[in-house]
């Protein structure tokens, strides 16, 4: 048998190993359950009247790193939500333009009920 001291320092590095393990396994992304669940989320909102704030890691529009939907002064929309990209809504002229972009691009989204 082992000494007290001894088994205090076995025990306490087997916890510390499974507390590694277990914050490894809990920030490995996976990336098609990403991409599922960032589009269930977007056709969620879209359909809503949530004001959702969207973050992208590169700009759409120089400057603009966030937008908040609906956007009155821009009058952008989701428009279209494939399987990995999600495309913006915007009057041009006497048109409208998409702004599409991939979802590896959205670092955060954020809305209120």
């Amino acid at each position: 048998m082992l000494p007290k001291h001894k088994l205090s320092i076995v025990l306490m590095m087997i916890i510390i190993s499974v507390g590694i393990l277990a914050f490894g396994m809990a920030n490995r992304p996976t990336a098609a359950q990403d991409r599922a669940t960032l589009r269930g989320l977007l056709e969620t909102l879209k359909g809503g009247t949530n004001t959702v704030t969207i973050q992208f890691a590169v700009p759409l529009v120089p400057g603009e790193n966030t937008w908040v939907l609906p956007d009155q002064r821009f009058n952008r929309t989701l428009a279209e939500i494939g399987d990995d990209y999600v495309c913006f809504s915007e009057p041009w002229n006497n048109t409208t333009r998409l702004r599409c972009t991939p979802f590896g691009n959205i670092i955060g989204v954020t809305f209120s009920p």
